[in-house]
């Protein structure tokens, strides 16, 4: 809850990208595109106010990276984790 905004926005970007990139990898299936889609739901509401501090987006964006893994989980991640940041 005390995280820099900085540090908010990039571990939010972070759950955003295995979300997205869990569900358009090739083991995708119908239970995880569930549980990756209701995560992208949750970030795409929540990550804006999670960065200004809003404890209840905090809490739903832990909520969410929290799904996204139980999806990434179950299909492992693509190439985008194997691509340099900078």
């Amino acid at each position: 809850m005390s995280m820099p905004k900085g540090l908010a926005a990039a571990t939010g970007m972070d759950a955003l990208t295995h979300a997205i990139e869990g569900y358009i990898t090739k083991g995708a299936w119908e239970l995880t595109d569930m549980f990756h889609l209701k995560a992208i739901e949750i970030i795409g509401r929540s990550l804006r106010a999670s960065v200004a501090g809003d404890v209840k987006a905090r809490e739903d964006m832990a909520l969410a990276q929290y799904v996204a893994g139980m999806g990434f989980s179950n299909v492992g991640l693509g190439l985008v984790h194997g691509m340099p940041t900078h």
